[in-house]
């Protein structure tokens, strides 16, 4: 399946909170809760994208969001937003799905 046509969920080990234009997020390791694996700090635009994934969007329909928000081309946007949730992806930020738990 073409990664624009996945689904885009926050990982199961994260927790965040948004001050201002800043998500911070902190991953927990396997099966703790009370201690920290890692703390990332997103961006502008990646705090943006974060606030998308409270509606498990598809990669596309961020893309879409995002070039409706900018000026920026559509071929512009899917080559930067791509790159950015696999770099999510690998920091076990995120994950990817082919369909949704109904």
């Amino acid at each position: 399946m073409n990664i624009l046509d996945k689904y885009v969920i926050r990982g199961r080990r994260t927790a965040s909170r948004i001050w201002d234009d800043t998500a911070v997020i902190v991953l927990f390791p396997i099966g703790y809760t009370d201690r920290v694996e890692r703390i990332f700090e997103l961006t502008k635009t990646g705090t943006y994208i974060w606030k998308l994934l409270e509606k498990k969007p598809k990669v596309r329909e961020i893309i879409d969001c995002i070039v409706k928000n900018t000026r920026f081309d559509w071929d512009r946007v899917e080559k930067e937003v791509v790159a950015y949730i696999s770099k999510l992806r690998a920091n076990k930020i995120v994950d990817l799905l082919d369909k949704l738990a109904k």
